[in-house]
Order: C-alpha cells, then sequence, then structure tokens
C-alpha cells in the first residue's frame, strides 16, 4: 500500500521511494468467499492505518518493521500459504519520463511466487495483472472460464504501441 496518504501529516504526494507495506489477511480454505475476503481486507487496512502507519516516523519504527518480518516467519514455519497482492493503479507510472520519453508499457520481472500486481492500462481504460503462482496452480488459473470472460492472458507490449 501506498504510506504516503496514511501518515498523519501526509508525506508529500510527489515522494518517491521503497516505503511498502503489506498487512495479513488470513483465510481458511472452507472461508472463500469474495465478500468476506474484501471485508477481512477493509479491516487489515483500517487496523493498520489506525494502529501502525504513524509508528514509522516514530522511534519505534524499526520495531515495526521487526515485528511483522517476525509474524511473517511464523506463518511461514507453519505451512501457511502466503499470497502477497499490491496495486500500482493511481499511480502515474507512465507519466515518468527518465530520458527516454515515457514508456510505451511498463512490465516488471517478478521473481516472486504467489504475487500479484496491479496496474492502470497505459490508455486508463483496463487495469493489468501480473501474476505469479506455483507451476500448477497456474495451469488451473488460466483455464479458468469466468476468468478469462473477464479477461484476455498475456498481452504483448504490440497491442498497447498499436492503440496509441
Amino acid at each position: 500500500m501506498n504510506l504516503r496518504k496514511r501518515m498523519v501529516s501526509p508525506l508529500p504526494a510527489n515522494t518517491v521511494g521503497n516505503l511498502v507495506w503489506a498487512f495479513p489477511v488470513l483465510i481458511e480454505e472452507s472461508d472463500i468467499k469474495l465478500h468476506e475476503v474484501v471485508v477481512k481486507l477493509r479491516k487489515g487496512l483500517t487496523d493498520f492505518c489506525n494502529d501502525k502507519a504513524n509508528r514509522f516516523k516514530c522511534e519505534d519504527g524499526f520495531a515495526v518493521v521487526s515485528e511483522y518480518h517476525t509474524k511473517e516467519a511464523e506463518f511461514i514455519s507453519r505451512g501457511v500459504n502466503i499470497f502477497r497482492c499490491t496495486s500500482l493503479c493511481k499511480f502515474p507510472i507512465y507519466d515518468m519520463d527518465f530520458g527516454w520519453g515515457k514508456p510505451t508499457w511498463v512490465a516488471t520481472s517478478m521473481g516472486f511466487k504467489n504475487f500479484i500486481v496491479l496496474i492502470d492500462s497505459k490508455l486508463g481504460e483496463n487495469i493489468e495483472a501480473w501474476v505469479t503462482l506455483a507451476e500448477q496452480e497456474m495451469a488451473i488459473f488460466q483455464r479458468d472460464e469466468m476468468l478469462l470472460s473477464f479477461a484476455s492472458l498475456n498481452p504483448s507490449a504490440a497491442v498497447h504501441e498499436s492503440r496509441m
């Protein structure tokens, strides 16, 4: 999540850096209903904003980071399957120019398993989801008929360029 606007007082909107945070939402397999996941995510976000976001600016900022990593290590040691999701939507990635002009298509190499990145398309009319899963789970994911009715797999930069 973008912590800039969640701190008191908010950091400037043009602050750049890797100040990123995750908050865990534990979901049992028998408990997977979309509306319940959304409720848990919203509660996790609210709890984080109320309890932790402002501690980054205080002397105990390192303690907050240590607490998180300790909790994550406990989950991993218990064999909990961790999925991470982040959104870069509304972040002005396509407006950035590092001297070569604005990008035609933004992409990343993701070396993580179970990771989802959401990003606005260049034209802003769609959202791209970059998804990495274990091989077996990815095979199931790519054949999901409901997903395929809303999405297309593996767009190319050429598609983005031709629509400009």
